[in-house]
């Protein structure tokens, strides 16, 4: 501390091993990724037993019509959210830019 340096108390030492080693980490994140990659590939399979969007009975036509119900009051809601969002940053961005002005000219 007296040449201006600060220790660190909760860094590892320089050359100690990190817990579990880097290796580690790496693994589980590709093991994590290949595990994502194949759910993917199986729910996009065209020989799988179930199809959402070809509903076979009934009852699957009725969840099918729901979902797309439902899909469309989220998006409905969003582009609100959206449109909201940017009428009051034009707001704020207009006032912002008035009192900039009147500040200058009050200079």
């Amino acid at each position: 501390m007296a040449d201006g340096t600060v220790t660190r108390t909760c860094a590892p030492r320089a050359g100690a091993a990190l817990s579990g080693g880097r290796g580690t980490v790496r693994r589980t994140r590709w093991i994590l990724a290949l595990l994502a990659l194949t759910v993917l590939l199986v729910a996009c399979s065209k020989t799988a037993p179930q199809n959402t969007m070809n509903p076979q009975g009934p009852t699957a036509q009725t969840e099918k019509n729901f979902s797309w119900t439902g899909q469309g009051i989220e998006i409905v809601i969003l582009t609100g959210l959206i449109l909201v969002m940017a009428v009051a940053i034009l707001i704020w961005r207009r006032s912002e830019r008035l009192a900039t002005a009147h500040d200058r000219a009050e200079r």
